[in-house]
């Protein structure tokens, strides 16, 4: 288990230099999954996160690595809901669309 938040937030950091260094599309999806789904909220404010998590959703479903896509739309859905960001209309209509792609690519583990 890592107990050390602000380490986690360094390395975070040091994923997305080497992404923008090396303009890696591949691995844009899994980077934004794991910083801005699962640590970034420890150490910074989660509505800072969704445009990231949003971008990685896109990135994922155009490279077609279908399951990370739907786990970035996963960390979205749950950043817009915990923030408030969306209005609740807004977030539930985001929440079918989301989920009927993830039946449909029978993505059932976030379903």
């Amino acid at each position: 288990r890592m107990k050390d938040y602000n380490a986690s937030e360094r390395i975070g950091q040091l994923a997305i230099l080497l992404l923008e260094k090396f303009q890696s599309r591949k691995y844009i999806s899994f980077v934004h999954c794991c910083v801005f789904g699962c640590i970034r909220g420890w150490n910074g404010h989660i509505k800072m996160s969704i445009e990231p998590l949003l971008s990685g959703y896109q990135i994922g479903m155009q490279t077609g690595d279908i399951q990370l896509a739907m786990s970035n739309a996963y960390w979205y859905l749950v950043d817009n809901f915990i923030s408030g960001q969306l209005h609740l209309a807004a977030l539930k209509r985001d929440i079918k669309v989301f989920g009927e792609q993830m039946v449909e690519y029978k993505q059932m583990v976030f379903h």
